[in-house]
């Protein structure tokens, strides 16, 4: 799955937009509890283990938004957006946001695959000729248009 933080795929065309899909992880900063509830301690972190701790955070909040997008069909997620906010007391939450969609190949002329076929039965289209297609002019004449000749 491509996950991209831009409004596109680079080389693919989205065709159908699948709605927005989110992910949150909640991650505390070392609190350990009783079985039976409470809290037993709180460990002492170094700044390198709370940033390892808030990118493992990170990584599963895009896990969950990217199960999420799965089961939506899609094959890429554009937008991305992700916020990793304090809540107090050594509690975190990563949340993870973007837009699930359904894309297709571009060819290498940037002609999205789906239109090979009308290339196909049609010929090449107008615009990709060196040629300039002679349309007739009309011009206004009484309020009526009135077809004019070259």
């Amino acid at each position: 799955m491509k996950v991209t933080t831009l409004e596109n795929v680079a080389g693919r065309l989205v065709e159908e937009t699948l709605g927005v899909v989110r992910g949150a992880v909640l991650w505390s900063r070392g609190l350990k509890k009783f079985n039976r509830g409470g809290i037993r301690a709180m460990e002492y972190m170094t700044n390198e283990d709370v940033a390892e701790g808030l990118n493992q955070a990170r990584t599963d909040a895009e896990k969950s938004l990217i199960r999420q997008a799965t089961a939506l069909g899609a094959d890429a997620i554009v937008g991305l957006r992700i916020e990793i906010i304090e809540m107090g007391a050594g509690m975190y939450q990563a949340s993870a946001m973007g837009t699930a969609v359904r894309t297709s190949e571009l060819t290498a002329a940037g002609v999205p695959a789906f239109a090979r076929r009308f290339e196909l039965s049609f010929g090449k289209p107008a615009n990709d000729t060196a040629e300039i297609i002679a349309f007739p002019q009309r011009r206004m004449a009484g309020g009526n248009a009135e077809l004019r000749t070259a």
